[in-house]
């Protein structure tokens, strides 16, 4: 686990605090989008754009050619 941490470190040229700050910005930022688009689940006309800005702004940071994806099977999440 830990060499496989190193190395996913280093193809994204980031240190243990930087990837951290990354990581957990954006995991809130998910579960506060998916809370906004649960209530907008229920009232359709409450936080119209929520999920399209964070696709958007997801795709941005992440590169849009998915290489990141490509680092785990298919299929997978983990």
């Amino acid at each position: 686990m830990l060499t496989q941490s190193r190395e996913h470190l280093r193809r994204n040229g980031m240190t243990y605090a930087s990837h951290m700050r990354f990581a957990a910005y954006y995991g809130a930022l998910c579960i506060w989008s998916g809370l906004l688009l649960l209530v907008h689940a229920v009232v359709p006309a409450c936080f119209q754009a929520v999920g399209s800005r964070l696709v958007r702004r997801l795709s941005q940071s992440f590169g849009h050619d998915g290489s990141e994806l490509q680092d785990h099977e298919a299929g997978s999440i983990w």
